[in-house]
Parts: C-alpha cells; structure tokens; sequence
C-alpha cells in the first residue's frame, strides 16, 4: 500500500498494479479521510475502552503484545543464545573428555594431577560463566511484552495533529494496525 494525491485528495492505494503482480490489475484507490475515520478511529476507541477485568479484552490485549513482540527483531538475542548454549556444551565435553582421560591413566604424577586440577578448575568457571550467561539470555527472552502506554491515552480525536498517528510513518502506521486487524473484510452494502 502506498499513498496518492489525486485533485487535493489524499488515497490508499494498493501498489500491486505498479509492481505488475497481477495482471490487468489497474489499482484500488480509497480515500484516507474516510478510511482513517472508520478504522482507525474504531482501533483507538478500542483501545481507549478496554477493560481489563473483560475476558475478551484481555485475550484481544494478549494477542496484539504476542503481534507487537513478533515486530521486534530478536534474532541477535537467539543467535547469541544458541551460540551461548553450544559453547557451554562444547565446555562441558571438554570436561567430560578430561575425567575420562584421568580414568584412563593420563595424568599421573605430581605434574599430571597439578595440569589436570588446572584444566578442570579452568573449564569449570567457563561452565559456571556460560551457565549464567545462557540463564540471562533465556531470562531476556521471557521478558513480559508491554504495549506502549501512549497508545491508551490517545485523547479525544486519535487523528488531531498532535496525535500520534499523524506523527508515523505510513509503515508505522500499518505495524501498528496490523496488531489488531487481520485484513480488511468488504461487506455488500
């Protein structure tokens, strides 16, 4: 969806006819007032009438904060945690490896035990370390999801330029709606 000007009027347009995706599709036009005004207006008193002791309401508010976190890119947080978890399994062979080799006999006398006391006293506190470290990464994830309290004090009219829909982007705008619609639906009039 892109925006348009025809004769001093602001449109949604669909921007699939000047991508060519589908053919003979010439574009869907419809004006933004009105647009903004139906659906946008309903999303925020929505919003602004919430009550959280209705059960829908909550479920409603549950899945926008799941929508509203799946928004927000946490591939590094999981890249790092799975790279913090091979780590810790990778420190923790290495220690299995190492008692393994002392039941085999390979470290005795005095300077054997000294290097074994060493290396496991050495990979125990990067075990101990990458514990932590994949607890906290784990912990970072379970982080409870907060829509934005701005969005509840909309104020009397949603679209006033001092709002915060007229201050977004039209991709901020379609994020933020997208948390509460699914698609728009044309009913036979």
């Amino acid at each position: 969806m892109v925006t348009d000007k025809r004769k001093e009027k602001l449109l949604y347009r669909c921007n699939r006819a000047s991508a060519g995706l589908v053919p003979g599709h010439g574009g869907l036009a419809i004006d933004m007032e009105t647009t903004n005004d139906v659906v946008v207006r309903r999303v925020w008193h929505r919003l602004g009438a919430l009550d959280p002791a209705d059960e829908d309401d909550r479920e409603m508010l549950a899945e926008a904060a799941r929508r509203f976190a799946a928004q927000t890119d946490t591939s590094g947080r999981d890249a790092d945690l799975a790279a913090a978890r091979a780590e810790m399994e990778h420190v923790r062979g290495a220690l299995r490896t190492l008692y393994q080799d002392r039941q085999d006999g390979l470290y005795e006398g005095a300077t054997g035990r000294g290097m074994f006391r060493e290396s496991v006293q050495r990979l125990t506190a990067h075990e101990e370390r990458m514990v932590k470290r994949v607890a906290s990464l784990e912990e970072s994830g379970k982080v409870a999801v907060r829509l934005p309290t701005e969005w509840l004090e909309a104020g009397d009219d949603p679209l006033s330029e001092e709002a915060l829909w007229g201050s977004w982007s039209l991709q901020e705008q379609r994020e933020f709606l997208a948390l509460f619609l699914e698609r728009p639906r044309w009913l036979a009039s």
